[in-house]
């Protein structure tokens, strides 16, 4: 199958599946946490753009820890 630069029938069709209901896609605390990685570095300047993705890093892992602690605290 040569690759053109098009999507075929089936990536159309699942790409129609992975849309919310009104045809949007979804905006979903997974895709905000991921933008937002993403473009936070390139907001400072570059010498600091390392640090401030490694304190991001840091900082959504405390995050998912307490937040998976309290979780289970809460049922405790």
């Amino acid at each position: 199958m040569a690759v053109t630069g098009r999507l075929s029938a089936s990536s159309w069709t699942q790409m129609a599946e992975n849309r919310g209901t009104n045809g949007c896609p979804e905006l979903t605390n997974e895709y905000l946490t991921s933008v937002l990685m993403n473009l936070a570095p390139k907001s400072v300047p570059i010498s600091e753009s390392e640090l401030s993705a490694i304190g991001m890093t840091v900082f959504l892992g405390f995050d998912l820890v307490g937040g998976s602690f309290l979780g289970w605290f809460w049922i405790i």
